[in-house]
């Protein structure tokens, strides 16, 4: 499976998948708004995986320093907001320094890296992060992958129809950022696509919820989390 093509097609001719995905970032925005709030300098930024650039737009619309890290080409040479800072490159080998940033974004990211791949990213974003840096994302919560799996039709290959390799549950989402990170919050959340981040979304979050505590599973549901790095972390260690 070519993770690249995947994710180049959907950031280009298929940009528009990223549609209902404003209420889900407005929600990452707002908490790190609210974790860089006090800190004596301009906060310095990353988003891994540009889509439809929501997450840079809104940064260079606070103020914030901001770069973005995507393994498309075409994603990268899209990208065209004043002061932000583009980069072609993967998650597992990032160019950025050691403790240089204040908060990095990984929004639906992790679900689309192998085992070997994912161990590596989680340590290099705990490299890139200063040590009060946080890290916030989503994935998707308890994905069946089987039923998105599908057949070219001229070579035969069967794959995920976004490339997703990972299901996660809270429990292992947890585990995961371990050791490398101290998570600060794990929780399931579902965003809803028609309205922005606010009373009517909450309500539909919790309307769900209810309902997929009697075993009615409506919606898709997410997994946000924040997470800081552990001193102890081996990401810092020379």
């Amino acid at each position: 499976m070519n993770q690249e093509a995947i994710w180049t097609y959907f950031q280009t001719s298929g940009v528009a998948s990223f549609a209902h995905s404003r209420t889900r970032l407005e929600h990452l925005v707002r908490l790190a708004a609210a974790h860089t709030r006090n800190l004596p300098a301009t906060p310095v930024m990353l988003n891994i995986g540009i889509g439809n650039a929501y997450i840079e737009r809104a940064a260079a619309k606070r103020g914030w320093t901001m770069k973005a890290l995507d393994i498309s080409p075409e994603a990268v040479a899209a990208l065209d907001i004043p002061g932000v800072e583009a980069h072609c490159g993967s998650i597992t080998d990032m160019p950025f320094a050691s403790a240089s940033l204040d908060a990095v974004f990984c929004s639906e990211v992790l679900e689309h890296l192998g085992d070997a791949d994912l161990a590596a990213a989680i340590t290099e974003l705990a490299r890139v992060l200063k040590p009060e840096g946080l890290l916030l994302g989503t994935v998707p919560h308890e994905e069946n992958l089987a039923d998105s799996i599908v057949v070219c039709p001229d070579c035969g290959v069967r794959f995920h129809r976004w490339g997703h390799q990972q299901s996660f549950t809270v429990q292992r989402l947890r585990q995961c950022l371990t050791p490398e990170f101290l998570p600060r919050h794990t929780g399931v959340q579902f965003y809803s696509s028609r309205y922005p981040y606010g009373l009517r979304s909450m309500l539909v979050h919790w309307a769900r919820t209810l309902l997929r505590k009697t075993g009615i599973a409506y919606g898709y549901a997410n997994i946000v989390f924040t997470a800081q790095p552990a001193p102890h972390s081996t990401a810092k260690e020379p």
